[in-house]
């Protein structure tokens, strides 16, 4: 995984590589062939990871890797450790005070997961990649769930972590989607619960499966399967960051080189941007702040304006 387990440190957030390679060899991905098959670091190596970045003065630690619900210790004791086991180890011993999660999907979230989340230094955000939400398509694509998982997914989070930011990253036009099944995901993510989709129309890699199918959506109608994606994502990302309006949140400072603009990261992933005088002394430290606006105007995905109350 390379030197320091793939350790990347920027300014108050560090993104810390818990895993490499994917066992799940998906259709149109190239990672298994390009890096191999999953391979972990053991839990007390990331453990002491995370503890040099906190006396480092790191506010909040990502764990990042390929495929980190394919993340696996078979060498510390009492093992297999699976995801679950490195949170639960990482919150017993050390200080994090903010611990963030990357890419899951459907089927990796469980019981043992959502209890973890009720310890207040996880941050309440989950990014799913789901792809599709179309069973046919998830097949062809070799995912190991159909829509009925997705369904489950979504809304056990909404139900378990009300608070929860969910992103999605969604795959228009993948060989052989068929224009109803297009309707079928986008009427399906209409009808769930989440913030924010990551739309990706779909491109070939050679090399993959998915790359020597002749059934081909045209390019111009994956482009405009995506569009309209990215409109029920914005339309839907700006409904949500109404309802944060009033809201008092924790929020990161984070350390920048325009100190003009203040710019915060919220425990359930709102970027925001401070509109009051802030002390330097602040900046990478978290603060309590009152959500006071939103530019709802705007065609992309704007920052929240806060207002600094105290710090934490």
């Amino acid at each position: 995984l390379g030197e320091g387990g793939g350790q990347e440190l920027s300014h108050t957030r560090a993104f810390l590589k818990i895993q490499d390679g994917c066992n799940s060899f998906c259709s149109f991905c190239i990672i298994p062939y390009a890096r191999g098959t999953s391979r972990s670091l053991t839990l007390p190596y990331l453990a002491n990871k995370v503890q040099e970045l906190v006396a480092q003065g790191v506010g909040e630690v990502v764990l990042t890797g390929v495929h980190i619900g394919d993340y696996r210790d078979e060498e510390t004791a009492g093992g297999p450790h699976g995801l679950e086991s490195l949170i639960e180890y990482i919150l017993k011993k050390t200080a994090v005070p903010r611990l963030r999660l990357t890419s899951l999907e459907p089927v990796e979230l469980n019981d043992r997961l959502f209890d973890l989340f009720q310890d207040p230094r996880m941050c309440s955000h989950f990014h799913m990649s789901i792809q599709s939400a179309q069973t046919r398509v998830l097949r062809d694509m070799k995912r190991n769930y159909g829509a009925d998982e997705v369904e489950w997914a979504l809304n056990s989070i909404a139900k378990k972590i009300p608070q929860a930011f969910i992103g999605m990253d969604v795959i228009a036009g993948f060989p052989g989607e068929t224009a109803q099944e297009f309707q079928e995901t986008y009427q399906r993510l209409e009808s769930l619960p989440w913030n924010r989709i990551h739309v990706f129309p779909y491109s070939e890699r050679p090399g993959t499966r998915a790359a020597l199918s002749e059934a081909v959506v045209p390019l111009h109608e994956r482009k405009e399967r995506s569009r309209l994606l990215r409109e029920l994502s914005l339309q839907r990302y700006n409904m949500k960051a109404s309802d944060q309006l009033g809201q008092v949140k924790k929020i990161l400072l984070l350390k920048n080189k325009n100190n003009s603009v203040v710019q915060g990261l919220s425990r359930d992933y709102w970027n925001v941007e401070i509109t009051n005088a802030v002390d330097e002394a602040l900046l990478g430290r978290e603060v309590n702040a009152k959500i006071m606006g939103v530019d709802l105007g705007a065609k992309d995905e704007r920052p929240l304006f806060a207002e600094v109350l105290s710090a934490h």
